[in-house]
């Protein structure tokens, strides 16, 4: 009885890695509608988090365009906007 109660928790923890739930990412900052003008620093902080992985790499996109990508915490920038 031991050994099938065994392999039937086996069964269910291996079969619960196959879920995998989506990663949730949240600006900080800036907030949203601030007035940013050409030639402004903007300080970027980004939240990122992945409840059952690990967070690879994320990025800043503006226009499509990859302005900046992490691969580690903190997720922190400043964004020359005279560059852009």
């Amino acid at each position: 009885m031991k050994n099938l109660i065994y392999l039937f928790l086996l069964f269910f923890v291996l079969g619960c890695q196959d879920k995998n739930e989506a990663p949730v990412c949240a600006l900080i900052s800036p907030i949203p509608e601030s007035v940013i003008q050409k030639g402004d620093t903007i300080f970027v902080k980004i939240d990122a988090f992945d409840e059952d992985g690990i967070i690879k790499e994320v990025g800043i996109l503006l226009n499509d365009i990859n302005i900046h990508t992490f691969t580690s915490e903190p997720y922190e920038y400043n964004l020359l906007t005279s560059e852009l």
